[in-house]
């Protein structure tokens, strides 16, 4: 009982069930009064109009005996007396309070006594008025009692109805009391505290201590909210976290990219690298940068970069990067060694320190920044090894172009003089002249050779393209022609040669346009670069001149021999010169093939040489 009764006052739906339990028992036992009381009040004014009937009965009853005294007519008398005996006992008029039973009792009595002498006849009508009259007060009393009866149950059900209706009134009074204090106050609460929950507020928090549903709800929201109060904190440290992260991912993939546009913007130097290290460094938030690259292959030494120090630390050997190594391993979270290794060999190591350990994303900028000084160091092997390869071909070209040309000539006009000295010796005079005249001639050819030559040594292709540098070739020949008209055909839809070979078509179509321009007198030349069947290009050259003169001196076909050289420097490249004689053409006709791409092998070497 202790217990249900601590539940109800601490239950707020208990509480309100109880009050609502209340107001229906206080209106039905105002309705249950109110009908009880009814249906008494109905049996009251039936007693009533009983008790009416027994006083007209007996004031009946009272004349008849008056008349029937004389003329003893009993008849008359007991009817009367039969109908107020059977009113008078009727059991409606034994309800009642205790005073009318008891006045109802004494009627009975004084009726039973007066029955008799109605009966006997034997007393006058004046005693028998008296006693009727007696008779009629005794029921006036009664009547009386049973209005005091009626009365008191209407008071009382007055009573019990205003009872009910300020029970009712009291109790509801207690309900709206609870529901506004006990309900809608700790509600408000809630709804306020989960707007202010849905504005991101985490640390909102209720106060109610009672011992309720509202408590425990209350509890509850307290206990959620400082869990999302607590995630969300935890949330905002890791997003700020992965934000940091992020930013710093970004500037070392920012950093990645300058670093490789400096690279290759720049020659590689130890300038160079080192501002790309420094770069990365503050990039990394790492302690030092150290890069060792390998300077000599016999015997194998190597050159050391630092981010803390200027100086190029040289004269490293194998065994004191291997120890280099062992220290990374000693530490792997915070010092990180990446191997500089090419399909050529190993260039060397890139070192990274940190003051805590390494994050992955570290790891991978630092891993993409060897990868980034790799490509650079070999790019910069491939172009120092093609720049000396192209240097090396063209002191060849121009060591042969000098021996097939300005040498034969100088031969020529050497043994001419040595002719001319033996003919002046001897006297010949004349053969002597005609010997000078070939001299001069010869030394003519000579100076008109050194010419092209040194054409050829300043030639520089400014247009961008083989086809626009053929072009302009064409149009300067035709203009040097009589009525010459030089047409360039290129019939191939795919080619872009290298420097090279660009240099050597473009000086094979010049020197052919030179001997159409010098010795062929034709009107029309064709130059034509097209794709064969077999997937190779030809370099077609055709002229509608005299055709080609194969009794001339071989001064004169020094530039042919130049050409085959320069086609035989090709890809695959071959080279048929010869005359036009079908159709009943006459002119002369070069033809060179080739395939696209050199398929000779650059060797490099592997060990770059870090310049200070």
């Amino acid at each position: 009982m202790i217990r249900l009764s601590s539940r109800l006052l601490a239950s707020v739906s208990y509480q309100i069930l109880g009050a609502f339990a209340l107001v229906v028992l206080a209106a039905l036992a105002g309705y249950t009064a109110s009908l009880t009381a009814t249906e008494q009040m109905s049996q009251d004014a039936e007693r009533i109009d009983i008790a009416g009937s027994l006083r007209m009965l007996s004031t009946r009853a009272a004349l008849t005996y008056y008349t029937a005294y004389t003329t003893r007519d009993t008849e008359r008398v007991n009817n009367v007396l039969q109908s107020l005996k059977a009113r008078l006992e009727n059991p409606v008029l034994d309800a009642g309070s205790p005073e009318s039973q008891r006045q109802l009792a004494a009627i009975r009595q004084h009726w039973a006594e007066a029955e008799a002498h109605f009966e006997k006849m034997a007393l006058p009508p004046e005693y028998i008025r008296v006693s009727v009259e007696k008779l009629v007060d005794e029921i006036d009393q009664f009547v009386l009692s049973v209005q005091r009866d009626s009365e008191e149950k209407v008071s009382r059900m007055r009573t019990i109805q205003l009872l009910a209706l300020l029970t009712v009134l009291l109790t509801s009074a207690l309900m709206v009391y609870l529901i506004r204090n006990r309900v809608q106050a700790p509600l408000s609460q809630l709804v306020n505290a989960h707007q202010r929950l849905e504005s991101g507020h985490f640390d909102t928090r209720l106060n109610l201590t009672r011992q309720d549903e509202f408590g425990s709800l209350a509890a509850s929201f307290n206990a959620m909210s400082a869990q999302l109060d607590k995630l969300y904190h935890e949330l905002e440290e890791e997003v700020a976290h992965q934000t940091r992260a992020l930013n710093a991912r970004n500037e070392g993939l920012n950093a990645l990219f300058a670093i490789s546009g400096d690279l290759h913007a720049e020659p590689i130097s130890s300038h160079t690298l080192r501002a790309a290290l420094i770069r990365m460094k503050k990039a990394i938030h790492a302690r030092e940068l150290i890069l060792c690259l390998a300077e000599s292959e016999t015997p194998v030494q190597y050159c050391q970069l630092h981010t803390e120090s200027s100086p190029v630390l040289r004269g490293l050997t194998a065994p004191d990067i291997d120890q280099t190594r062992r220290d990374c391993e000693q530490a792997p979270e915070t010092r990180l060694c990446f191997p500089l290794s090419s399909a050529k060999g190993e260039l060397g190591l890139l070192i990274v320190h940190f003051s805590q350990p390494a994050e992955p994303w570290q790891h991978q900028v630092c891993a993409m920044l060897a990868s980034l000084i790799v490509q650079a160091l070999s790019d910069h092997l491939e172009h120092e090894h093609s720049t000396r390869a192209a240097l090396h071909e063209e002191r060849t070209a121009i060591g042969r172009d000098l021996h097939d040309s300005l040498a034969q000539s100088l031969a020529y006009l050497k043994i001419q003089l040595t002719k001319g000295h033996r003919l002046l010796e001897l006297a010949r005079y004349d053969d002597l002249r005609a010997t000078l005249a070939e001299a001069r001639e010869g030394l003519n050819a000579a100076y008109s050779q050194l010419r092209e030559l040194l054409t050829t040594f300043r030639l520089q292709i400014s247009e961008p393209g083989l086809e626009q540098a053929l072009r302009g070739a064409c149009a300067e020949f035709a203009a040097r022609g009589e009525s010459l008209e030089i047409q360039l055909s290129w019939e191939v839809s795919d080619y872009t040669p290298d420097a090279n070979d660009e240099i050597h078509l473009l000086q094979i179509v010049r020197e052919a346009l030179a001997n159409v321009v010098k010795h062929s007198r034709a009107t029309k030349a064709l130059v034509k670069l097209s794709d064969t069947q077999d997937g190779r290009l030809e370099l077609l050259i055709e002229d509608n001149g005299c055709g080609l003169d194969t009794g001339s001196s071989p001064l004169h076909h020094h530039g042919l021999r130049i050409m085959e050289e320069r086609a035989r420097a090709l890809p695959d490249g071959t080279i048929e010169i010869g005359a036009i004689t079908e159709n009943g053409r006459t002119g002369t006709r070069i033809r060179v093939t080739f395939t696209h791409q050199r398929q000779a092998e650059l060797l490099l070497k592997v060990v770059p040489h870090v310049v200070q």
